[in-house]
C-alpha cells in the first residue's frame, strides 16, 4: 500500500506527465497486441478506393425511387445514386466515344435522369452483369442506357517509393514515437521519484525504495492499459516487437534511473 500510496501522490503532483506516460503505454500496448491490424491499416499497395460500379441514363418517365427500392435489395449493391440532370451532359459526350453520334443525337433530344450503382468489390464479373441485366429488364430496355462496369482506382506503389519505405515500417516508427515520449516523461519524472524515495529511506528505514516506485508506476500504467484494452477488444496476438515493446516498457524506467558516477581525473 505504501508504494502504491506514493504513486497516486506522484500521479496527483505530475497529472499532465503521468497521463502523458498512460497514453504511451497504452498505445504501446494496443500496438503490440495489434500489429497486423496496424499493418493492414497503413498498407496502400493495390488497395482500392471505392467500389466498382456503372452508370445508366434512364427516362424521366420511369420511377426511379421504385427502381432503386427494387435494385437495392439484389445481393451485392451498395449504394443506388441519382444525379442532377446538369451532370448529365458530361455523361452523354463519354457514351458518344461507345456508341457513336446516332445514339447522342438521340439521347440529346430526350430527357433522363443519370443513376450511379455501386457494387460490392467481392461481387464477380458474372453477378455483377446480372445486376444490370435485371435493372434493364426492371426498366425496358428502350428506356435505359448502360455503361460500362468500371473497377475503382488502385493505388500503386513501387517498392523503391519512398512513402511506401514509410508504410512498410510504419509500426516501428510508430513504436520508436510512442517510446520516446514515455522514456522522456519518465525522465522528467525521475526528480520527484528521487525525493520521495530519498524521504521514505531515511524516516522509514527502507532499501531500494526508488526501484520499487519505479516498478510500481510500471505496473500500475499496465494495469490501467489492459483495463482499456477490454473496450476496445483485446487480443493474444504475440510477435516478436511485442516482447520488444514489454520490455522497454519495464527496462527504460530502470536504465534511467540508474545513477552516473562523474569519473575523477
Amino acid at each position: 500500500m505504501l508504494y502504491l500510496r506514493e504513486v497516486l501522490t506522484l500521479a496527483k503532483e505530475n497529472v499532465l506527465l503521468f497521463f502523458t506516460m498512460t497514453f504511451s503505454v497504452f498505445a504501446l500496448i494496443t500496438l503490440a497486441h495489434h500489429k497486423s491490424d496496424f499493418e493492414s491499416f497503413f498498407n496502400l499497395l493495390n488497395k482500392q478506393n471505392g467500389h466498382p460500379y456503372f452508370n445508366a441514363l434512364i427516362g424521366s418517365d420511369v420511377n426511379i425511387q421504385s427502381i432503386s427500392r427494387k435494385v437495392y435489395q439484389l445481393p451485392g449493391v451498395v449504394s443506388i445514386k441519382e444525379h442532377k440532370d446538369e451532370s448529365l451532359k458530361e455523361e452523354i459526350n463519354k457514351l458518344e466515344e461507345t456508341f457513336g453520334q446516332g445514339l447522342l443525337a438521340q439521347l440529346k433530344a430526350n430527357t433522363y435522369t443519370r443513376i450511379k450503382v455501386e457494387l460490392e468489390k467481392s461481387l464477380k464479373v458474372k453477378s455483377q452483369k446480372l445486376v444490370q441485366e435485371y435493372l434493364s429488364r426492371l426498366v425496358g430496355e428502350d428506356k435505359i442506357t448502360l455503361g460500362n462496369i468500371r473497377e475503382p482506382r488502385k493505388l500503386e506503389l513501387k517498392s523503391e517509393d519512398p512513402l511506401m519505405l514509410l508504410l512498410k515500417y510504419s509500426t516501428e516508427y510508430l513504436a520508436a514515437v510512442l517510446w520516446s515520449i514515455y522514456a522522456f516523461c519518465f525522465y522528467l519524472l525521475m526528480k520527484n521519484i528521487n525525493a520521495h524515495a530519498f524521504i521514505i529511506e531515511k524516516f522509514q528505514r527502507r532499501s531500494h525504495v526508488k526501484y520499487k516506485i519505479i516498478l510500481s508506476i510500471v505496473v500500475f500504467l499496465c494495469l490501467l492499459s489492459f483495463l482499456g484494452q477490454g473496450v476496445i477488444g483485446f487480443k493474444n496476438n504475440l510477435y516478436l516487437m511485442s516482447f520488444i515493446i514489454y520490455g522497454l516498457i519495464f527496462l527504460t524506467p530502470l536504465f534511467l534511473s540508474v545513477e552516473r558516477r562523474k569519473v575523477k581525473i
